[in-house]
Order: structure tokens, then C-alpha cells, then sequence
């Protein structure tokens, strides 16, 4: 399933690390990477909001209105 999805399956236990750690998937970048094994693989671009940061709106990347 893993590599139907555009990654590798190689990864799977470092993206799960990542997710423990409170990090989440913003998006995946199809073929982003040319692994040596496996070709083209996909990229995740993780994200995590920092304590006391504040989340923004993704459309504007302006404050939310309180």
C-alpha cells in the first residue's frame, strides 16, 4: 500500500517516529525523490506547531480571528 501511495515503505517506521513525536503530514509531494532502490518516491512535508504558537488560516496564512 505503501508504495502504491508514492513512497517508500523503507520510510514507514521514521514518518511513524515523526507522527509520535506530535509532528503531522501537511502534504505529499508526488516522485519528489529518487531513491536508489525504489525510483521515485513520494516526499512528506511534515509540520508541527510550536507551544504557544497559534495556528493560522492555511488559505490566508493570516492570525484567525478570535
Amino acid at each position: 500500500m505503501a508504495e502504491e501511495a508514492g513512497h517508500s515503505a523503507t520510510n514507514m517506521a521514521t514518518v511513524h517516529l515523526w507522527q509520535a513525536l506530535g509532528f503531522q503530514i501537511f502534504a505529499t509531494v508526488p516522485e519528489a525523490f529518487d531513491h536508489p532502490e525504489h525510483g521515485l518516491v513520494g516526499l512528506h512535508v511534515m509540520f508541527q506547531l510550536l507551544p504557544g504558537g497559534e495556528a493560522r488560516d492555511r488559505t490566508s496564512m493570516r492570525p484567525r480571528s478570535r
